[in-house]
């Protein structure tokens, strides 16, 4: 590798500051800012994040080139774009986060209206109870019935949600699969809402690992720290 690129003097800072170069790999560190036309302000976060990633990147690499500055301080300069881009990609962690609260949020809110009993219907919520309940306890096919009933009966995909599990006599686990079966089958902009917020926190979690590499791999505070030691005159 061509050591020259970089202030750090190791093979994996040569390398992030190649993969930067590279428009692919940018994407998997954070994310296709195209693939989020839908919501400008997140599109907006990644946008800055991709720009603060490439001339940082860019930045460290002209400073290498600087043969008017020491090696300590092109380290503290390089300390000070290391922090400049880390601040633009923690604000868009922030961002992304944000938004899948948001989303996640309203996405339960439309569930407790869209899968709300209805008081006038109880006795058929009770039915539908007491037929989970037998086929809860039937070994012979009872919890694939209980699936095809609630993708066939909307009130039993609402049992389902607002009845407590330990009423119903069924492990949590499977009310849980079935509740998100229910969303998809009978809400799919719902779980279009939650798949999206989920989308968010999975790319907001790729953030810390970028966040310390380029902590790591932009400058080295050792070599920066020695511009204590200069005498003013």
């Amino acid at each position: 590798m061509t050591t020259n690129i970089a202030l750090v003097k190791t093979d994996a800072a040569v390398s992030m500051l190649q993969g930067i170069e590279r428009p692919s790999q940018m994407n998997a560190w954070l994310g296709d800012a195209e693939q989020f036309q839908q919501d400008q302000e997140v599109r907006g976060a990644v946008l800055r994040a991709h720009t603060a990633l490439r001339d940082g990147g860019e930045k460290i690499k002209l400073l290498t080139l600087d043969e008017t500055r020491s090696e300590p301080e092109r380290h503290y300069v390089g300390g000070q774009v290391s922090e400049r881009t880390v601040g633009t990609l923690d604000n868009t962690q922030k961002v992304l986060l944000r938004n899948a609260a948001v989303h996640h949020d309203a996405a339960m809110e439309a569930l407790k209206e869209r899968f709300a009993m209805r008081s006038d219907d109880k006795w058929l919520y009770d039915r539908w109870v007491g037929y989970v309940e037998r086929e809860g306890s039937n070994s012979d096919g009872g919890y694939s019935n209980i699936r095809e009933s609630m993708l066939a009966n909307r009130d039993l995909a609402v049992v389902l949600h607002k009845v407590p599990y330990q009423l119903l006599g069924l492990p949590v686990e499977q009310v849980v699969k079935w509740q998100a079966k229910a969303v998809e089958r009978w809400e799919p902009e719902v779980q279009k809402a939650f798949q999206y917020a989920e989308e968010l926190r999975d790319l907001a979690g790729r953030y810390p690992m970028v966040i310390g590499m380029v902590k790591l791999n932009f400058h080295s505070p050792v070599h920066a720290s020695k511009m204590k030691t200069r005498v003013s005159l």
